[in-house]
């Protein structure tokens, strides 16, 4: 019996080290015994203690190679399921980052652009060739704009926190418009950023409209 159990033990070691099996194995050698003890004191007309033991321990034992090869195999399905989806949902979403219609702009600590989305391209008129490299700020902003949006924006991405505000930015061909941002930085286990990220997205009509209907309220209520 010793040299079975060594034999099979060493089978599940070379085959990975199956764990559920080597505890089914044991569990049913367990019930055996138990079963074995009990046959032999029959005459006795009650079973041993030693044979309630080890067949409770047994199907203990059963009980848990069961819950464990389960267990195994869900570990299993779901690792072949994140191979076989997580490739198809990166290209997805760089599909959608690079396609949706707000403008993405990624920096490093510095300012200087590392990357723009094609909605960054339709909005300022830039591509990627023409920006790589260059200060986002000296490329974007012009004589009207509010330098102390700028100021409040770097202390808070000095301090790696998120900055949302509105800023009238320029255009290649030098027209200017409005944009609703938020400027999210990356940063390092120290707290520092090191890269940012900047979502944005054109609101001139809106605020165009806005200050339209505040006009026609203040020239109702002159009248009234």
């Amino acid at each position: 019996m010793r040299s079975v159990v060594l034999n099979i033990r060493k089978y599940i070691a070379d085959r990975g080290g199956c764990a559920w099996l080597w505890l089914g194995v044991s569990g049913a050698l367990l019930i055996a015994g138990g079963w074995v003890l009990a046959w032999r004191t029959a005459g006795g007309g009650s079973l041993p203690t030693a044979a309630a033991i080890s067949t409770l321990a047994g199907l203990g034992l059963v009980v848990l190679a069961t819950r464990l090869r389960l267990l195994r195999q869900w570990h299993t399905r779901t690792s072949t399921y994140l191979e076989n989806i997580g490739p198809s949902v990166g290209r997805v979403l760089n599909q959608v980052v690079a396609n949706t219609e707000s403008s993405i702009l990624l920096c490093d600590q510095s300012g200087r652009v590392l990357w723009v989305n094609n909605g960054f391209t339709r909005l300022t008129g830039y591509t990627f060739a023409e920006v790589q490299g260059c200060n986002a700020a000296d490329v974007l902003t012009g004589p009207e704009t509010d330098l102390c949006i700028l100021d409040d924006l770097g202390r808070c991405l000095d301090r790696c926190e998120p900055y949302r505000g509105e800023i009238l930015n320029y255009r290649k061909d030098g027209g200017s418009y409005m944009v609703a941002f938020e400027a999210l930085p990356i940063c390092d286990a120290q707290g520092r950023p090191k890269s940012i990220v900047a979502m944005g997205r054109d609101v001139t009509d809106r605020l165009r409209a806005e200050q339209a209907l505040r006009e026609e309220e203040s020239r109702y209520r002159a009248i009234f």
